[in-house]
C-alpha cells in the first residue's frame, strides 16, 4: 500500500561479484553486466548456498536440506535446477563457474568478491575499468542556419539515447555535453574534463536541398582518428539516421548489439519521419527550459503523437513538458500533473522498457502523489534498464533524501557523480543531500565547487545560506539568499509571457520565502514581515505555493499561521513539502501534533 515505506533491508544487502555477474542477496538478484538475469526462487537459493561456500564441497545432502526444508525430494530435482543454474552462468569447460564432484556434491570455483553496498548494482561496476565511456559533443551547424538547429541537437540527443542502451558503455548525458556547444576546446581537453576514453564529434551542412552529417570517433587521449562516417540525407528522412550511425560506431568500441539492444534501437523511432521532426522540435524547445518555449514544445509533442499514435517517447517528451511547467509554479499542480500522469503512462503501455518514462513517472509519484512504494519501485526499474543513467540515480538519490535514508542518498549520488562529474543538476543534489543529512560544512563545500562550475548560480549559492543557517549564522544566510533572488531573477522564464509579466525583478517566491525565514531567525522581525508582504503583493499576480508563505511564519516563530498555511501546501500536492521529514526549517515544531499529522498525510513515517 502506498502508506507503507518498505522494509529498509538493502543496508543490510551483500553483493558478491564474479566475473562479469553479480549477486545481490538483499535483493534476490542475479545480473549480467547489470542487466537482470530471471532465476527460480529454488535455483536462486541454491547459488546463494554455493557461492557463500565458495572453495567447499557442498553436498548434495545439504543442499536438499536447505532448498526444500520440510520436504522430501528426488534429487532428480537437484539436477534440474543445477541445469539452470549452469545455463544462466553460461558455465563450461572454458569459464567454469560450478565444478561436480561426482557422487558427492558441488563446488563454487570461481574468484569471489565481496561488496556490502546497499544497491544492487555496486561500486566495481560504476569504476572506470568496468566499462568504456563516451561523450557525444553536439554537432556543429556549418552553415549557422538558425532553422537547421533542431537537427542538431535532435541527432545529438538521438544519438546519446541510442548508444546509452549499449551494454557496459557510459555515456555522457546531454545537460553535461551541451554546455560544449558552439565550443572550440581541443577534444582531448574536453575528454580529459569529461574523464571519458571516447568522443564522438561531427557537423552538419546544408547543400542542395540534403543535409550533410561528417561524424567522427576520437581517441580522446590520444586524438587520434578511430571511425569517420558521412552522411547525406533529407529533412524528411532522418528517422533512420541515428541508427545507422550507432551500429557502425559500436563494432569500432569492440562491443557488440546484443538481440535485446537490437530490439531497443528499433523501438526509439517512429514509423515516419515527420513525426520524428516533429519530435525533435518538441525536444529542442522542451530542453531550453523556459515556460514559452516549453508550451511550444507540447504543441509539437502532441503532433508527433498524431502523426505516429505508438511513439512512446513523444508520450514522455509530453509527459516531461507538463512536469516542467509545474515546476515553474505559476499555476497549481493539479491542473498539470493528471496531464503529465496520463502522458507517462501512455509511454509505458508502448514501452514498458523505457528507463526515461520510468523516472517521470517515479518523479511524479514521489513529488506530488506522496506514492513512496510506487516511486520507488520505479527507479528501481528505471536503474535495472539503464545502469548509467545518472539522472535517474540523482533523482533516486533526492528521493532517498526525503525518506531520511541519507547513507543511502549519499552512496547513490555519489554513483551519479561518478558518471557525471560535471552536471550541474547532480552538483547540486550532492549539495542538497549533505544539507538534510545535517551534513552543512561538506553541504557549503560542495556548494562552493559548483559555483567554480557555474560562477553566480543561484540554487548553489541557497544551499550556501542553508549552510549557514545549520552552522548558526543566519546574518550570512541573509547575504547569500539575497544573492540567490538576484540571480535567480537573471534566469527566471521570459516576463514577455501574459502568466509573469506583471512580475518585478526580485520575483521568485521560494528564495524570498528563504530570505524571510533567515531574516525571522536573526531576529530581524521587520526585513522578515516585508518579504511576508512581498509575498501577499506578488499573489496578487501569480499563483505562490503556500509552503513559501508558511516557511516565513516557521521563521517568526508564529506557528499557527504556519501549519494553516502547510496544511494548503499538502491540499495542493506541492512539491517541497515532501522535503518535510528532513527538512531542518521544521526542527522546532516536530513535537507538535499538527506536524506528525501531516506527515501522516504526506505518508511519511515520523
Amino acid at each position: 500500500m502506498p502508506g507503507t515505506i518498505l522494509p529498509n533491508t538493502r543496508t543490510h544487502g551483500i553483493v558478491y561479484a564474479f566475473g562479469p555477474f553479480r549477486l545481490d542477496l538483499a535483493r534476490r538478484r542475479l545480473s549480467l553486466n547489470g542487466n537482470p538475469i530471471s532465476l527460480p526462487s529454488r535455483t536462486f537459493d541454491i547459488l546463494r548456498i554455493l557461492v557463500e561456500h565458495r572453495g567447499e564441497l557442498v553436498t548434495k545432502e545439504h543442499l536438499l536440506e536447505q532448498v526444500w526444508p520440510d520436504r522430501f525430494v528426488e534429487e532428480n530435482n537437484l539436477s534440474v535446477r543445477m541445469s539452470e543454474l549452469r545455463k544462466a552462468l553460461q558455465d563450461s569447460a572454458e569459464s567454469r563457474f560450478i565444478e561436480t564432484v561426482s557422487g558427492y556434491g558441488y563446488r563454487f570455483v570461481a574468484k569471489v568478491k565481496e561488496i556490502v553496498d546497499a544497491r544492487a548494482e555496486t561500486r566495481a561496476e560504476l569504476q572506470d575499468d568496468a566499462f568504456k565511456s563516451m561523450a557525444v559533443l553536439p554537432l556543429v551547424n556549418e552553415n549557422s542556419q538558425q532553422q537547421l538547429e533542431y537537427v542538431c541537437d535532435g541527432i545529438t540527443e538521438s544519438l546519446i539515447t541510442s548508444l546509452s542502451h549499449i551494454s557496459n558503455l557510459r555515456v555522457m548525458s546531454r545537460s553535461t555535453v551541451f554546455r560544449y556547444k558552439s565550443s572550440d576546446l581541443d577534444p582531448r581537453t574536453v575528454g580529459e574534463e569529461l574523464r571519458v576514453a571516447f568522443l564522438l564529434v561531427g557537423k552538419v551542412n546544408h547543400a542542395n536541398n540534403h543535409l550533410v552529417f561528417d561524424l567522427e570517433m576520437i581517441d580522446a587521449k590520444s586524438g587520434w582518428h578511430l571511425w569517420g562516417g558521412k552522411y547525406k540525407r533529407r529533412v524528411s528522412d532522418l528517422v533512420t539516421l541515428p541508427d545507422e550511425i550507432v551500429r557502425q560506431v559500436v563494432p569500432n568500441l569492440e562491443l557488440a548489439l546484443t538481440p535485446k539492444t537490437e530490439k531497443r534501437l528499433s523501438k526509439a523511432y517512429p514509423a515516419n519521419s515527420k513525426a520524428y521532426e516533429l519530435y525533435m522540435k518538441g525536444r529542442y524547445y522542451l530542453n531550453k527550459r523556459a515556460l514559452w518555449w516549453t508550451r511550444r514544445s507540447i504543441n509539437f509533442f502532441k503532433r508527433a503523437i498524431e502523426q505516429d499514435p505508438l511513439y512512446a517517447l513523444a508520450f514522455c517528451g509530453l509527459a516531461d513538458s507538463y512536469l516542467l511547467i509545474a515546476g515553474f509554479e505559476l499555476r497549481p499542480v493539479r491542473e498539470l500533473i493528471p496531464k503529465a500522469k496520463a502522458a507517462v503512462l501512455q509511454a509505458l503501455e508502448l514501452d514498458s522498457n523505457l528507463a526515461d518514462a520510468r523516472l517521470t513517472n517515479a518523479k511524479i509519484m514521489s513529488t506530488y502523489e506522496f506514492d513512496w512504494n510506487g516511486a520507488e519501485r520505479e527507479f528501481r526499474l528505471a536503474i535495472q534498464l539503464n545502469p548509467f543513467h545518472a539522472d535517474v540515480r540523482q533523482y533516486y538519490a533526492n528521493f532517498l533524501t526525503k525518506l531520511g535514508h541519507f547513507d543511502e542518498a549519499v552512496n547513490e549520488i555519489n554513483k551519479a557523480y561518478r558518471l557525471d562529474p560535471l552536471s550541474i543538476p547532480i552538483n547540486l543534489t550532492m549539495a542538497k543531500v549533505y544539507y538534510f543529512a545535517r551534513k552543512p560544512a561538506l553541504a557549503m563545500k560542495k556548494a562552493r565547487e559548483l559555483l567554480e562550475i557555474e560562477p553566480g548560480y543561484g540554487p548553489a549559492m541557497g544551499f550556501m545560506g542553508f549552510a549557514c543557517l545549520e552552522m548558526g549564522r543566519p546574518a550570512e544566510a541573509v547575504e547569500h539568499f539575497k544573492i540567490m533572488i538576484s540571480r535567480m531573477s537573471s534566469e527566471a522564464p521570459d516576463k514577455q509571457t501574459p502568466e509573469i509579466k506583471a512580475l518585478d525583478k526580485c520575483s521568485d517566491p521560494e528564495a524570498i520565502s528563504f530570505l524571510g525565514y533567515s531574516y525571522g531567525v536573526a531576529g530581524e522581525r521587520n526585513h522578515a514581515l516585508e518579504t511576508l508582504d512581498k509575498l501577499m503583493e506578488l499573489r496578487k499576480t501569480r499563483y505562490i505555493q503556500p509552503q513559501n508563505v508558511a516557511v516565513v511564519y516557521l521563521g517568526l516563530g508564529e506557528d499557527d499561521a504556519a501549519f494553516e498555511w502547510l496544511d494548503k501546501a499538502v491540499i495542493e500536492q506541492c512539491g517541497p513539502i515532501t522535503y518535510m521529514k528532513v527538512w531542518p526549517f521544521f526542527d522546532r515544531v516536530r513535537s507538535d501534533p499538527r506536524y506528525k499529522e501531516l506527515l501522516r498525510r504526506l505518508r511519511l513515517p515520523e
